[in-house]
């Protein structure tokens, strides 16, 4: 093999490392879209609400809030298909593991948010199904598995197993 060959091939096979590292189990677990889950420490849920909930902000506190968000992909021949969502939720940073069901999800504020081109609301409190998470390091395993009531009857079941860095 001549300079240039090898140099080719060192090239290749660095390249193939670097991407049989990437987490592929992780990009896998977003069908349709993109996501992205995010943990805030130091931080709390803010909810502003009247008769309904108005908006959701991450602001300085003294809990651990989790935020996943979803974009779905655009479709190339439909205008104004866009859409996203989020699931926020917060825990005392002292758990290395926890889980709620039901009526225990308001004990760590466990809230869904979307954003498309339509009527809303767009903010409600989840009060069915299970989160739990184990805490790895740095990082956290969570599987979310929920039915938001998002419209009068219509029923939005979010569902995935993700890491949160």
């Amino acid at each position: 093999m001549n300079k240039q060959q090898i140099l080719t091939f060192l090239l290749i096979l660095g390249l193939a490392a670097t991407f049989s590292s990437c987490d592929k189990d992780k990009l896998s677990k977003c069908e349709n879209g993109k996501c992205e889950n995010t943990l805030h420490p130091n931080s709390k849920l803010e909810v502003i609400e009247d008769t309904i909930i108005q908006d959701i902000n991450i602001v300085s506190g003294t809990q651990l809030v989790f935020k996943h968000q979803f974009e779905q992909n655009e479709k190339a021949n439909i205008s104004d298909d866009e859409f996203w969502d989020w699931i926020y939720f917060e825990i005392d940073p002292s758990l290395d593991k926890f889980s709620y069901v039901d009526a225990e999800l308001s004990q760590i504020n466990a809230l869904y948010e979307y954003s498309c081109f339509c009527f809303g609301p767009f903010h409600f409190r989840i009060v069915r199904g299970s989160i739990s998470g184990t805490k790895n390091g740095d990082s956290w395993d969570v599987t979310v598995d929920v039915e938001i009531d998002r419209d009068e009857g219509f029923i939005v079941s979010k569902a995935f197993s993700n890491v949160y860095e």
